[in-house]
């Protein structure tokens, strides 16, 4: 998903450049529907990376108690 991301983010200005110099609004259309597909992969990287956090680290609950204890939330 990290370089299907990063692809998104050269070619949806890409296609705004072409639209700029083109006056096609194909390519403005397919750049709106890009960016809408890099915010839903982006979200759905930041919960595949959330997730990927939360099995790696665990917290018991006298870790809790001692971070609250040094004032820590």
């Amino acid at each position: 998903m990290t370089y299907l991301l990063y692809a998104l983010y050269v070619l949806t200005p890409g296609l705004v450049l072409v639209y700029v110099y083109d006056d096609d609004k194909s390519y403005l259309y397919a750049a709106v529907v890009l960016l809408v597909i890099m915010f839903i992969v982006s979200w759905l990287e930041v919960g595949r990376g959330l997730t990927y956090a939360r099995a790696k680290i665990k917290v018991t609950s006298t870790d809790v108690d001692n971070f609250r204890k040094r004032g820590w939330n």
